[in-house]
């Protein structure tokens, strides 16, 4: 993998997202387990090879004592690597842009994270 792009502050999770995207074989839903979040985007893990610059529909499945509610948000491909030793593809993507709620939701559990993980990245 090669150096790290993101500027925004990420954190490390197992929550699970949603993934909906289209190919030219139509549509393809499936679902994730996050890597990492940070409020500009996420890497998650699923079962799919995505193609870069793949437009996605996300919803994030948050922790129950986060909050109850999915958070829906679009995104980008930027990359898609099979994982190390695994069956699955490390997805990473980048949010596009998104409502004033959804960057506070996601900048809230990214602080959330931080305060309830012991191991952020």
């Amino acid at each position: 993998m090669g150096s790290d792009q993101r500027a925004a502050v990420r954190a490390k999770t197992q929550a699970t997202v949603h993934v909906c995207y289209m190919t030219a074989d139509g549509k393809r839903e499936g679902d994730g387990r996050i890597a990492d979040v940070s409020r500009t985007g996420m890497r998650f893990f699923t079962e799919y090879r995505v193609r870069a610059e793949t437009r996605l529909v996300l919803k994030l499945h948050f922790p129950r004592s986060f909050h109850r509610l999915p958070l829906s948000i679009k995104a980008t491909v930027v990359r898609c690597e099979p994982q190390e030793n695994g069956p699955l593809f490390n997805v990473a993507c980048r949010f596009d842009s998104q409502t004033g709620e959804a960057t506070a939701r996601l900048t809230q559990f990214v602080g959330w994270l931080l305060t309830h993980d012991p191991s952020p990245q």
